[in-house]
């Protein structure tokens, strides 16, 4: 090889070898600058870990200092931690509880269980309406079908019976009772019974005198009419007038004088009656007592 060319292949080396020499410059400057920065950035952190760490060991102080101000015993705190712990694990149980019987529910809704409906039937006083339902209870399905009741109408089921498949949902209507007592009518209503129960509603007590039609033990329906013969006894009392009469006295002539003559005055009688009334009516009438309050004083005249 000539001694130029030897020249050239060395000056390309130098150059070659200049510019990785440059190369690593620039690398090891830029990791000291990325060094640096993360220097920089660990002592930011470890300014603000150390603020952090400041700020928490004076709140531990200040609690500490608190809960000795609290004279909180030991054992009242293991207590209260038993307690917490306790309440933890009921609050957990209720919580698991409650999302088994959401997920049960839903299951059992998407199954058609829970909403299925139930068919019965409502007896409304002989008139049977038939019934398919998702309802729970009587009064829900009264309510959905209009249905009232107020007394004396009597619900045989109760208002918060729960529904069951093929149940009857029975109703007893109130039917009206004439009552007759002479020429009184009285009008009550009742849902069944005897004429002895429609007497009862009535408030009318019978004596062993009084007389009824039909018997009292003999059921009545819808539309009857029931008679009383009421037959009662009373005393009752009259004051009258006794007339008085007239005395006449002789007299010698020539000594007749008006101061000796005197006027009369009328006597005052009580008597005392026993009367029958039937219904209300004057049937018979007997004097059992008399008796002069005051006794008649007659006039006297001469004659």
């Amino acid at each position: 090889m000539s001694k130029t060319r030897k020249r050239a292949v060395k000056r390309t080396d130098i150059s070659k070898l200049s510019d990785s020499s440059q190369y690593y410059r620039k690398k090891r400057k830029k990791e000291r600058l990325l060094s640096q920065s993360f220097a920089s950035l660990l002592e930011k952190l470890k300014g603000k870990i150390s603020s952090v760490v400041g700020k928490l060991r004076a709140k531990a102080r200040r609690d500490k200092k608190e809960v000795r101000r609290a004279v909180i015993g030991e054992e009242e705190i293991r207590q209260l931690k038993r307690t917490e712990t306790r309440n933890t694990a009921v609050f957990s149980a209720v919580v698991v509880i409650c999302a088994l019987i959401l997920i049960g529910s839903a299951l059992l809704f998407s199954s058609g269980i829970l909403n299925r409906k139930t068919r019965l039937s409502i007896n409304d006083a002989g008139r049977v309406i038939e019934v398919e339902t998702d309802r729970r209870f009587v009064k829900e399905i009264l309510k959905d079908n209009h249905i009232e009741i107020t007394a004396p109408d009597i619900l045989v089921n109760a208002p918060d019976e729960a529904v069951t498949e093929g149940m009857v949902i029975e109703i007893k209507r109130a039917f009206p009772v004439v009552i007759n007592r002479g020429r009184n009518r009285t009008v009550i209503y009742m849902v069944a019974g005897t004429v002895r129960d429609a007497l009862d509603i009535a408030g009318i007590e019978l004596k062993d005198v009084d007389q009824v039609f039909p018997s009292l033990n003999e059921f009545i329906s819808g539309g009857s009419e029931i008679t009383l013969v009421i037959t009662e006894k009373k005393y009752e009392t009259e004051y009258i007038k006794i007339p008085y009469g007239t005395k006449y006295i002789k007299h010698k002539k020539g000594k007749k004088t008006e101061k000796e003559e005197s006027e009369g005055m009328e006597g005052i009688e009580k008597i005392t009656y026993l009367v029958t009334y039937v219904n209300d009516v004057p049937t018979e009438k007997k004097i059992v007592q008399r008796e002069t309050i005051i006794e008649p004083v007659d006039e006297i005249r001469y004659k």
